[in-house]
Parts: C-alpha cells; sequence; structure tokens
C-alpha cells in the first residue's frame, strides 16, 4: 500500500462521487428537485366507428347427458365371471414355538465366522446362520437379536442380559 498512495486518494475520490449521486437519488425521491413533467401536444382520437366485423355462427348441440350431475352417472355392472375380493385364510393351527433364549454372538478369530448362543428348551447351542436345532432354523444374528423360523412362521428374539 505505500507504493500505491495516488491510488488511495482516486479510489477515495470515485467512492466520494458513488456516494454523492446514491444520495441525491434518495434526496429527489422524497423531495421534488425541480423535474417538471414535460407535456407535448396529443392529436385527437379518430373516434369514428368502425365497419362492423361479421360475427361467426356456431350452434352448440347439448343433447348429451351432463357428465357433472349425480343422477344421470350410470352405475358400474359387476362382471358377471368377476371372482370375489375376499380371500379366505385357511385356518392354522396355532404354532407352538419350543423355549428360545438368545444370550449374544462372538466372531471366531481363526475362521472369522459369525456364531450365536442360543438357549433352546433348556439346551445351549453355539449356532451360525443356517444352523437348525429342535426344528428351529436360524435365519439372522444380529447383536441385539436373531431371527428365527419355526415351521413356516418367523419370529425375532431379542438378546437377554
Amino acid at each position: 500500500m505505500k507504493n500505491n498512495g495516488n491510488i488511495k486518494y482516486v479510489l477515495i475520490g470515485a467512492v466520494s462521487i458513488l456516494w454523492g449521486f446514491i444520495g441525491f437519488k434518495v434526496y429527489s425521491t422524497f423531495f421534488d428537485v425541480g423535474d417538471d413533467v414535460v407535456s407535448y401536444p396529443v392529436a385527437p382520437l379518430n373516434t369514428a366507428p368502425k365497419a362492423l366485423i361479421a360475427a361467426d355462427s356456431f350452434e352448440l348441440f347439448l343433447d348429451y347427458k351432463d357428465p357433472f350431475s349425480v343422477g344421470s352417472m350410470a352405475k358400474p355392472t359387476p362382471a358377471p365371471n368377476a371372482r370375489s375380493t375376499a380371500v379366505r385364510r385357511q385356518s392354522r393351527k396355532a404354532i407352538q414355538w419350543p423355549q428360545v433364549r438368545y444370550s449374544g454372538k462372538f466372531i471366531n478369530k481363526s475362521t472369522g465366522e459369525i456364531k450365536g448362543i442360543i438357549e433352546i428348551d433348556g439346551r445351549e447351542y453355539m449356532v451360525k446362520k443356517g444352523d437348525e436345532h429342535g426344528g428351529v432354523k436360524i435365519t439372522k444374528l444380529k447383536p441385539e437379536e436373531v431371527l428365527l423360523s419355526y415351521e413356516g412362521e418367523r419370529k425375532t428374539i431379542p438378546i437377554e442380559n
């Protein structure tokens, strides 16, 4: 900045001119500065009637039913071959699940296998995904829960502390 001493004065002058222009615009907006409106003579309008344009001829055919009235809407008739949409569920007998407890999972460091500890009907098993013990198949092992399937039914068992 020491070498540009003259530029500093030029910039101060430019900023002063800019703020002066802005101040003048604000002042002239609120107070009348003397800008008189100049009116120029205007030629009188020719008010002679124009020639009438021939009107288009058209005709509306209103012999159809009103689509917006409630009474005119046709009621849908069911198709004769339509099947009932209600699906009858076959009554399943309630599946009696064995007593299952999930104690947690661990990783075998030597093989990298993920295994879990599950107790089924009082017997403890070390299981991995896909194992089956007592008809209970292990579908997924997670740190906080295990997903099991038994006789086609799925169930999630949370970890017990």
